[in-house]
């Protein structure tokens, strides 16, 4: 019975991308996201969706060009916050010419105390 419910509900999506009108679960299946996930990106404008009756309906066109631009902007959101906590680090390390402590490998080495045989 599982083998006839799997075979119809791929018969049934092969014809809505003939169509290339999908429903929320449909999407999320494509994508291997969550339904969640959709209602997520439905509810802050980040995926386009037209109502039909009281269900929300995707043309997958627009639908790959959002997924497409999302993942972008997730990767520009996550270089941009990789260059601010790196700001913030430099920031918060004292500068050269401020501090008056060690510069180089071998001074890091002589004020800690350890003798390494290498040198």
């Amino acid at each position: 019975m599982e083998i006839d419910q799997k075979k119809y509900f791929l018969t049934t999506l092969s014809l809505k991308l003939q169509h290339k009108i999908l429903e929320k679960e449909d999407v999320a299946f494509i994508f291997s996201v969550s339904p969640k996930t959709i209602e997520r990106m439905m509810a802050d404008g980040s995926i386009p969706f037209h109502y039909v009756g009281n269900k929300p309906r995707f043309h997958l066109d627009e639908i790959v060009a959002a997924f497409r631009k999302d993942c972008l902007g997730f990767y520009q959101r996550q270089f941009r916050e990789k260059q601010k906590t790196q700001e913030r680090l430099n920031a918060s390390l004292p500068s050269k010419i401020k501090s008056s402590g060690p510069k180089t490998l071998a001074e890091i080495r002589a004020e800690s105390g350890r003798a390494y045989l290498d040198e």
